[in-house]
């Protein structure tokens, strides 16, 4: 895996994640009323070093594609994921905190399943892991995008991808003092359709 991109926008957390497209902090809640954490990830490596915090971003934690993403559309919707949790565990090697994650993903189709299919269809969904400090400073992202595998006459699928970002960190127990933060690319029009608005 690939190591995280160096700094991509120096921007509070929140503000850059919807693709650093000039989406300003009013757009935003608090990160405490977004940013929320699952407790499946341990504080402590087997060593003893301190983890991150990892979490799931809210307003980022589904996506909807449709033909056209900066004109969302009920009628134009091409597929629907969602992160679904996060299972992982980290490890101080090197002068760096990797944490190794598998992270679960749901999807569904927007098409209607035709009856006579007979391949497999696929559809790639975007999401990124990025790192924060403890002020909320985005440090580093990365892009990805999970291939969605969809069976034929099969309109729902689940899979995982196993991601490891690797944070510089001179001091083993410093590693709590970092955010790894979890959630789908989304543009500013994807986002308020996620909102309702």
């Amino acid at each position: 895996m690939n190591n995280f991109y160096t700094r991509i926008c120096s921007l509070v957390l929140l503000t850059f994640i919807v693709g650093c497209s000039g989406t300003s902090e009013s757009d935003y809640s608090s990160p405490s009323a977004e940013f929320k954490t699952p407790e499946n990830l341990p504080q402590y490596s087997k060593e003893g070093f301190a983890c991150p915090t990892v979490g799931i971003i809210e307003d980022l934690r589904s996506i909807t594609l449709f033909g056209d993403n900066n004109k969302p559309n009920d009628k134009s919707i091409a597929g629907y994921a969602k992160i679904e949790d996060f299972s992982g565990s980290c490890a101080f090697e090197g002068g760096f905190v990797e944490v190794n994650m598998d992270v679960l993903f749901s999807a569904k189709s927007g098409t209607r399943v035709i009856s006579d299919r007979v391949t497999e269809s696929t559809i790639a969904f975007p999401y990124f892991i990025a790192v924060a400090d403890e002020a909320g400073n985005i440090l580093r992202k990365e892009v990805f995008a999970v291939a969605m595998r969809f069976q034929e006459n099969k309109d729902t699928t689940r899979q995982s991808d196993t991601i490891k970002p690797r944070i510089p960190l001179a001091n083993p127990q410093a590693g709590q003092s970092y955010q790894v933060l979890i959630g789908f690319q989304l543009t500013r029009e994807q986002l308020n359709f996620n909102r309702g608005d």
